[in-house]
């Protein structure tokens, strides 16, 4: 049988409803009693707290016959909050500050720029919302920022160019001068400026004042320079607002360098800035032909020709040594005086193969390589050998050396495949330590604690079994010291080298902690009769235990020591107690503390403090 739930014809008492009741403990109710047929309506109200009762309706049913499934209606005060935040004083700050304090509290602002005599440049001179006054999260407060002081611009017709440029200097403006040709004026008129005067502008503002360089040039005489310096002076003089123009002609005659220039029909005079100038420019010189030379002639052809050459050997089939073969310039063609041009000849038609048996077959590699970057295209066959003793990648034979063969030749080799590592799994430690005398490598054995193995068992290996390797080559093989490490009696001793040997037995694998107590515990640890730092107690010692086993010792602090008031001593006589006492004292001196030299300060441990004698007393004192 399922049950069907709480009977809905049940006969519910309804409570006492009125304005006590919230909204959260009538809905506690309608949970408790299982009430499923209600709403809420939500109504403002000024005399009724919000989320509080205002009234009940009943629909369909009385308070006499109420029934779980009955329908009831409650009013519920509502209010609505509206946030506010307090302004800041904003004036005469900065708009960050504003902008930090607006996404803090989700306020909108505006703001705008005006001239101020009385506030500095982009500070806050006037807020909408004055500063201790409530605003609503929703309205904007607006802010007007200072742009400082005005500045009228002043004419700039009535200035020289040196004034112009100085005025930079004496007034709160950027001034950038510019000069230019401009057809009707003389060197220095004053031309335009790119804000009117009288414009009233902020601190900062930058202006461009341009001042005529005048209506003529003076052409320079550029006779046996290159024609591009003369064209990059004409593109200069042209930006500066001249309109000079070139006509040029080549001559193959002049024994000049390719791009020089001969001859310039004007110089050293004043032209306009429409002046068309001619030149006469040298065509240069022509690439000769290097078929019919030879290479040691094409290297030296760079003294005398005026062009730099690079010589270039290589193989190539089908020709003799000495051939050539090809230039990267075409013979004829006009070029500038130190050109560099590539011209290439033949190393021939074979290559002599070089011996390399009992050399790495890289280096052999690598020569081939070289060969054929050169024009050859060697092949390379490889076999290995692993019967050989020769050391891993060694050449033991070579089908072809010391002889002249094709370019495309193969040649074949026979490599060692080296030696081969061992599986130390199957030796014990003595057996591995002995196999360097016989194997061929060089074997070091290392043994150390390990969770789970027993004394003398395989950890690892650093080169896994089976890989080949050169003669001589170095392997590290682990094995274990188990998993248990036996504790010696360190009592009397000094603490410091039984954490010397916990340090030595965790540099073996394990993991050995030490628990030191140096407080005071249970009256035992002061004692005058036992030095500073000895093991009074150890509470393991003479046992195996496991890797990560923690020690307890209990060190001796020698002897006692109430902590004097020296604040009662001068300084020599701090020094002549401490001595005679036998206290460790470190007096530290204190400068600018307007006290007279010597004066006591403070001390560390206060008097009257417990400590041992070994222990450090610091002493400030005025210096």
């Amino acid at each position: 049988m399922v049950s069907e739930g709480l009977d809905p014809y049940e006969e519910i008492t309804l409570p006492k409803f009125d304005s006590t009741w919230s909204k959260t403990s009538i809905e506690r109710w309608l949970e408790q009693n299982d009430i499923d047929n209600f709403t809420f309506r939500n109504v403002e109200s000024t005399e009724i707290p919000g989320n509080y009762l205002i009234s009940y309706r009943l629909i369909g049913a009385t308070e006499e016959n109420f029934m779980r499934n009955s329908e009831i209606e409650f009013t519920i005060s509502h209010i609505d909050e509206v946030e506010t935040v307090t302004v800041y004083d904003f004036l005469n700050r900065s708009l960050t500050e504003v902008d930090i304090w607006a996404k803090n509290n989700g306020i909108n602002y505006t703001y705008s720029y005006d001239f101020s005599s009385i506030y500095d440049r982009d500070k806050i001179m006037y807020q909408s919302f004055t500063s201790g006054e409530e605003m609503d999260v929703d309205e904007t407060i607006s802010f007007i920022i200072s742009k400082g002081e005005e500045i009228i611009l002043p004419s700039f017709s009535n200035m020289n160019i040196d004034e112009a440029r100085n005025y930079s200097q004496e007034d709160e403006i950027s001034v950038e001068v510019i000069e230019s040709y401009q057809e009707g004026t003389n060197v220095g008129d004053f031309i335009y400026q790119s804000i009117p005067a009288g414009t009233k502008v902020e601190e900062g503002t930058s202006i461009k004042v341009m001042y005529s360089l005048g209506d003529t040039i003076v052409v320079p005489n550029y006779t046996g320079q290159l024609k591009v310096d003369f064209e990059e002076w004409v593109r200069e003089i042209n930006r500066l607002g001249a309109s000079i123009t070139l006509t040029i002609r080549e001559d193959s005659n002049s024994g000049m360098g390719y791009g020089r220039i001969i001859s310039q029909n004007i110089y050293n005079e004043n032209v306009g800035l429409k002046a068309n100038i001619g030149l006469v420019v040298s065509s240069g010189i022509r690439v000769p032909s290097f078929l019919n030379m030879s290479a040691d002639e094409a290297r030296s052809y760079s003294e005398e020709g005026g062009i730099s050459v690079e010589v270039i050997e290589k193989y190539k089939t089908g020709t003799n040594v000495g051939d050539f073969i090809s230039q990267s310039i075409q013979s004829g063609t006009k070029v500038e005086e130190g050109t560099k041009i590539k011209v290439i000849y033949s190393l021939g038609d074979k290559v002599r193969i070089p011996n390399y048996i009992n050399q790495l077959s890289v280096d052999f590699e690598d020569w081939v390589r070289e060969i054929n970057q050169m024009g050859a295209s060697i092949i390379l066959t490889t076999k290995e050998d692993s019967n050989s003793r020769v050391g891993y990648g060694k050449i033991i034979s070579q089908n072809i050396y010391n002889e002249y063969v094709d370019l495309s030749t193969n040649i074949k080799l026979i490599v060692s495949s080296g030696i081969r590592v061992p599986s130390f799994s199957d030796m014990s430690v003595d057996e591995a330590r002995s196999y360097s005398e016989e194997g061929g490598i060089s074997v070091e054995v290392i043994e150390k604690y390990k969770t789970g193995t027993n004394v003398g068992d395989f950890i690892s290996q650093t080169i896994p079994a089976g890989t080949k390797v050169e003669e001589d080559t170095s392997i590290t093989v682990y094995y274990s010291l188990g998993n248990t490490v036996t504790i010696p009696n360190y009592t009397g001793q000094l603490k410091i080298d039984f954490e010397e040997w916990v340090r030595e037995q965790n540099e073996m694998g394990a993991s050995i902690t030490l628990t030191v107590h140096e407080d005071y515990v249970d009256n035992y640890i002061f004692n005058e009769n036992i030095e500073y730092g000895r093991i009074i107690r150890q509470n393991i010692y003479n046992d195996n235990v496991d890797l990560s086993t923690n020690i307890e010792i209990l060190v001796s602090l020698g002897e006692e020591y109430r902590v004097t008031d020296f604040s009662l001593y001068s300084r020599p006589s701090i020094q002549s107690f401490t001595e005679q006492q036998g206290l460790m004292i470190v007096v530290e001196e204190v400068s600018d503390t307007g006290l007279p030299s010597g004066t006591f300060i403070s001390q560390e441990p206060e008097a009257g403090e417990i400590i041992s004698k070994k222990d450090f007393i610091k002493i400030r004192v005025a210096e």
